[in-house]
């Protein structure tokens, strides 16, 4: 093996290493999982949001019943005595206090309908007020759980990261551009590893790359004669240890 080569093969060996950790430690269970639990968490925060201000509504329209029922439930008393008193031959001021009557027991109607509604749609929202409440609670636990996890997990591979791209940084110095260049296009497609030593099959009939497929005669005698080609289907750059 060419010492370009051997140069190019050091540095992929902490290459390929240090995109496994950075992997590892951005697709950890514990950060996807985070990311999850954060998400619930705001909407069970939005959740409690919503009930206090739909409970706040029922509130209003209950403070609103306080000041325009007791005068309504008055007035309706006061018609009902005028009314009693009225002779039962004045059918004109009786029709005309009958319907004012009427018209006052309506909106006291009206208010009662929509009190029973209200009342209904409020223990509702102050059950999906402490359910969302309760849900907060749990989320914010299992969030600290998961961060403290990964937080184990990122101070022991971070220091580990930061050392191999240093490394990898001094290593890069003794590679061949041009070798250096191929391989980062190639580890940029995600072909990894992408210098790879050829698999010589069947006692030196074919010759395999690391995806399987067998050489071109072409490739085949270039890396017999030279220790070096590309394979003719994935691109890798092949060598032959000599």
């Amino acid at each position: 093996m060419s010492t370009n080569l051997k140069a190019l093969l050091d540095y992929q060996t902490v290459d390929v290493a240090l995109r496994r950790a950075s992997n590892e430690l951005e697709k950890h269970p514990d950060r996807e999982k985070l990311a999850k639990t954060k998400t619930d968490f705001e909407k069970a925060k939005q959740a409690v949001a919503d009930a206090e201000w739909e409970a706040t509504k029922y509130v209003e329209f209950f403070d609103e019943a306080k000041k325009e029922v007791p005068p309504l439930i008055k007035l309706a008393g006061e018609l009902t005595e005028k009314l009693d008193k009225i002779p039962e031959n004045d059918e004109e001021s009786r029709r005309a206090l009958t319907k004012e009557l009427e018209d006052v027991k309506e909106k006291l109607n009206r208010f009662e309908n929509r009190m029973a509604d209200r009342k209904g749609k409020g223990q509702k929202a102050i059950v999906k007020f402490k359910e969302a409440q309760e849900a907060g609670k749990k989320l914010r636990e299992l969030y600290a759980k998961q961060k403290e996890r990964y937080d184990v997990f990122q101070k022991d591979a971070e220091p580990k990261i930061v050392m191999a791209k240093k490394k990898l940084e001094t290593l890069k110095k003794g590679v061949d551009a041009k070798l250096l260049e191929k391989y980062l296009i190639l580890a940029g497609e995600g072909k990894i590893p992408s210098l790879v030593e050829v698999k010589v099959m069947d006692g030196g009939k074919t010759y395999n790359c690391f995806c399987g497929l067998a050489l071109s005669q072409a490739s085949k005698a270039q890396v017999i004669e030279n220790g070096f080609s590309n394979c003719d289907n994935c691109r890798r750059m092949i060598y032959l240890n000599k």
